[in-house]
């Protein structure tokens, strides 16, 4: 009977779990981190990589050292762990360091005999000096050392070995590249379960400074292809069966293909992939009986938790996500980052989410309770009836148990900022309810001191008055922070009820001379009289006392009111931002991700959020894409390659291929309606093509340097060649007034030519180097040049003058843009640093970092001057709203390709021409796209899933009233 592709799989593995993916493996997963890396690497950067075990690291250096070492590059490698912890000495062992690093290089020989030469220096120097007398000499290629299992340092004796020294080494190696050039060749990686404040004490001498960290992440279902490799041999859509194994891992590696691997071992048809996958992962790992005690990932994953100095922070922690808490991740907060180490949680959307279903099934709450009960946590109990409880205050600690718990809490040092809030939430309920007790005390001494002042004369009266003025200030000492001002309302009748005590005071005055001089005069009849009247005044004074207290309480109940709707509004902005996490999560009815997203969108818009919100935008985008299976936003507009695209007038897009060939296509009606040839003059390649569909131009650019421009209308360049640049242009434009055209070249060179008489520059501007982006100004007097030597020229076109706005040594300018208003200049660079300046006073405005560090390739702004959005040399998109540089950008990777041209169209949308020949766009208002998916729901949230997913405290409602239409 012949072998099948089952047998076939079943003995050598496609899949592999065991230990790194060996290079004949095909369904090793490369990740955008492999380019980062290998990018960084070719830079001469020293890199570092601290994640998880069984994140691939391992298997992601055994391909990129094989990647180099294709390159020229020569790649060794030293295994910390291998060295052992029990070494006589740090003679020994740094011998043994050098070895392992040796053996690769095929220098051991030559290690044994120069190591016997007592040079009387420290283990320390003979190190460097080997690397940079022996390893340089010997090795005439490039280096790349790297070191895994690094954290194996720290379990050293540090009575004979100092740790500091050895990363010091590496320091030391990289800062002498000044004095010996040579050491450019050599370069290192470091890689383990560690962080740098630990491996480093001294902080001054440590090299992860100076070098580029790199974050192993999961593995992404648009990345997955791979994998499918391992699956060619049952008939089943293979994305589908990969997206439900993804449901319970997340794309974590080692889980990802573990399960893999025993469904394809076990499997000969697979009828339900649903059925199959949870199959497989319930008998794996989800059922009972497995205990993570008995599983090496999983415990694996426990022990790093258990044993960091930081277990407890980390456990209170983790409970906060469990309970669906929203925690944004903070690279600097060793608690975050000891989490991140174990595996057990990653980020997502820059917040921290548990990594996957796997492990939330596992390390569920009562694991938790069961962990920290560990570490005496006395009041962990009431913690979680506080977040089961959604923080109700309810269930706030009290009294004598709050009391113990602030004692016991006092003196630690190790409290997870979650029991911290508890704590500090208890503690500030108990103090509330104080107040408020105190305030019923104070009215009851008030009205005590109102009834006394009916049965006394006017000095025990007065008394009363400032016990209750007393009284006053105290309510409005503890109110001061919630209430600032009075209603309007409220402010005149007070000042009405001021003027009538006035006016009664007088009155009074009034009275009591009258009262004197009728009981002076012994007319007994008109004393009656006046006491009479005295007590009506009295009664009168009491009243207008009860009114001013009165529009006083009515004034706080207001007040209240407001600070309550405003702490609703916080609290509903805070869910939307909860809400849109979530919606970026995979459920098993999409629907309810695209209700998610939607009752995130309806939260942030009903309650004052901005409507240019990253987080919300993504949710209600990603959302949209499952929801509606039909949705597309690419296509394809010829079958040879395309270099560029312009839009022109009446919704028509050019695009120009690789051949200089038109492509002309209605996005109306989204069919091409024209194609054109262009014939060439010379059997020189075209290297760059330029559009000026206003101008009805084209610019041709050939490999020997010279330009041709044509005529949109005709097949035939109509120009002699135009002679001046000495090697290729990158980039060109043309003037406002469509008279000129500006190009830049390799040869350092900005030329311009007049169109009407175009064979020789009229005017020319030498920079600093090889020009990559150049744009006129809208009245076309100045054209700003970026260039590879990191500068940003101002070139005046009627003085023939330049002004340097900046110069980024040793960082290529790689793009630029003006906005239509000419107001604002961006600059983008190669690591990934993105300039604003202004263009009045050519002043930096702000440099904007969180590009990312791959090079920013493209820039371009909307006609309104609102948007920016830019493209990295990685293919990530980001739009910026130039009016709030404050909120966070959209941004876009779901096209995973490189982007070759991007551009705004005047509907809003941001189009790109990709590396694999697709037209993509993506609508970037946010309104358009809730309303559309709207019309895809079908259904709303039930009341069940309301109550878990949004929470029982906020009333109910149709999250998408069209659902129901």
């Amino acid at each position: 009977m012949p072998t099948t592709y089952l047998d076939s799989i079943s003995s050598t593995g496609v899949f592999h779990s065991r230990g790194s993916i060996p290079l004949d493996k095909p369904t090793y997963v490369p990740r955008q981190i492999d380019h980062q890396l290998h990018q960084s690497i070719l830079d001469g950067h020293f890199s570092y990589m601290f994640t998880a075990r069984d994140m691939g690291k391992t298997s992601l250096r055994i391909r990129l050292s094989d990647q180099l070492q294709s390159e020229g590059v020569v790649c060794t490698f030293a295994d910390m762990s291998a060295l052992g912890t029990n070494i006589i000495s740090p003679d020994q062992w740094y011998y043994t360091y050098l070895f392992q690093i040796c053996r690769g290089l095929g220098l051991t020989s030559k290690l044994k005999s120069w190591w016997r030469e007592d040079t009387g220096t420290t283990p320390v120097d003979r190190v460097i000096e080997f690397f940079q007398t022996v390893v340089l000499k010997e090795v005439p290629e490039n280096i790349v050392v790297w070191i895994d299992e690094v954290e194996a340092v720290l379990n050293l004796d540090e009575n004979f070995f100092n740790t500091d020294d050895f990363f010091a080494i590496i320091r030391s190696l990289y800062n002498a590249r000044t004095d010996n050039p040579d050491l450019v060749r050599l370069n290192f990686v470091v890689m383990g379960i560690s962080t740098p404040q630990e491996l480093v004490k001294d902080q001054e001498r440590s090299p992860f400074l100076i070098g580029k960290e790199f974050l192993l992440e999961n593995i992404s279902l648009e990345e997955s292809e791979p994998l499918e490799a391992g699956l060619e041999y049952f008939e089943i859509d293979r994305r589908a069966f990969l997206q439900e194994v993804f449901y319970w891992t997340s794309g974590q590696p080692f889980l990802t293909q573990r399960i893999c691997e025993a469904i394809v071992k076990g499997e000969d048809k697979i009828a339900n992939n649903k059925e199959v996958v949870y199959a497989y992962t319930n008998e794996l790992y989800l059922k009972k009986a497995n205990t993570i005690e008995s599983d090496p990932h999983l415990l694996a994953i426990q022990n790093k938790i258990l044993r960091s100095q930081y277990n407890t922070k980390i456990l209170g922690l983790y409970q906060e996500l469990y309970n669906k808490q929203f925690v944004v991740y903070n690279p600097d907060d060793l608690t975050h980052r000891h989490m991140m180490l174990s595996g057990l949680v990653r980020v997502v959307s820059g917040h921290l989410a548990v990594n996957n279903n796997i492990y939330k099934t596992k390390f569920d709450l009562e694991w938790i309770g069961q962990q920290l009960k560990k570490f005496d946590r006395p009041f962990s109990a009431d913690l979680n009836r506080w977040l089961s409880l959604n923080k109700s205050r309810s269930a706030a600690l009290k009294g004598e148990v709050l009391r113990q718990a602030l004692t016991w809490a006092s003196d630690r040092d190790d409290l997870s900022p979650l029991e911290k809030r508890f704590l500090e939430f208890s503690r500030r309920v108990e103090k509330e309810e104080e107040r408020k007790k105190r305030r019923i005390l104070i009215l009851m001494l008030i009205l005590a001191g109102l009834l006394l002042i009916l049965s006394v004369y006017a000095a025990i009266y007065a008394l009363a008055q400032k016990e209750i003025a007393d009284a006053q200030t105290i309510v409005a000492l503890e109110e001061k922070d919630k209430a600032e001002e009075q209603t309007v309302i409220a402010d005149g009748l007070r000042k009405t009820a001021e003027e009538n005590l006035q006016k009664l005071a007088i009155a009074q005055e009034e009275l009591e001379i009258a009262l004197k001089e009728a009981e002076r005069q012994r007319d007994f009849a008109e004393v009656a009289r006046l006491e009479a009247e005295r007590n009506r005044l009295e009664a009168e004074k009491l009243k207008i006392l009860a009114d001013q207290q009165r529009l006083i309480a009515e004034d706080q109940a207001e007040i209240a009111r407001q600070q309550e709707l405003e702490a609703i509004r916080l609290s509903r902005l805070s869910t939307a931002q909860s809400l849109a996490f979530k919606a970026t999560l995979n459920y098993d009815d999409p629907q309810v991700n695209g209700l998610l997203a939607m009752q995130s969108f309806n939260f942030n818009s009903e309650n004052g959020g901005s409507p240019y919100d990253a987080a919300i935008y993504e949710a209600v985008r990603n959302a949209k894409t499952m929801v509606d299976s039909s949705y597309k936003n690419n296509f394809k507009l010829d079958a040879e390659l395309l270099s560029s695209f312009v839009f022109a007038e009446d919704n028509t897009l050019i695009a120009m291929t690789l051949g200089s060939d038109l492509v002309l296509y209605d996005m109306k009606s989204n069919k091409i309606i024209g194609q054109r040839k262009i014939k060439n003059k010379t059997s020189v390649p075209v290297n760059r093509s330029f559009l000026f569909p206003m101008a009805g131009l084209v610019l041709l650019g050939y490999e020997d340097g010279s330009l041709y421009l044509n005529k949109l209308g005709t097949d035939k360049l109509v120009t002699a060649p135009m002679v001046g640049h000495e090697g290729m242009i990158r980039a060109a434009d043309i003037s406002p007034d469509h008279q000129k055209v500006a190009t830049g070249g390799r040869d350092n060179k900005l030329l311009l030519w007049n169109i009407s008489a175009p064979e020789v520059p009229v005017q020319t501007f030498s920079l600093g180097g090889s020009i990559r982006s150049l744009e006129f100004t809208t009245d076309g007097n100045y054209i700003f040049t970026a260039d590879e030597s990191g500068m940003v020229m101002r070139n005046n076109v009627l003085t023939g003058t330049q002004d340097s706005l900046s110069t980024q040594a040793g960082k290529r300018a790689l793009s630029l843009s003006l906005t239509p208003d000419n107001k604002i200049l961006a600059v983008g660079y190669s690591n990934g640093l993105l300039e604003l300046y202004d263009l009045t006073t050519l002043k930096l405005i702000t440099p904007i970092n969180n590009a990312g560090d791959i090079g920013i390739e493209h820039i371009t702004v909307d006609k309104t001057s609102s948007m920016m959005a830019i493209a990295n040399a990685a293919g990530t998109i980001k739009v910026y709203r130039l009016k709030n540089l404050n909120l966070q950008p959209i941004t876009i990777t779901d096209h995973k390709k490189k982007v070759q041209t991007l551009a705004f169209h005047e509907d809003g949308r941001i189009y790109a021409l990709c590396r694999d020949n697709q037209m993509r766009f993506w609508e970037t208002d946010v309104n358009k796209l809730a309303k559309d998916m709207c019309q895809q729901l079908n259904r709303n949230l039930s009341q069940e899933e309301w109550i878990r997913e949004v929470g029982e405290d906020i009333p109910y409602v149709e999250t998408c009233k069209p659902a129901q239409q």
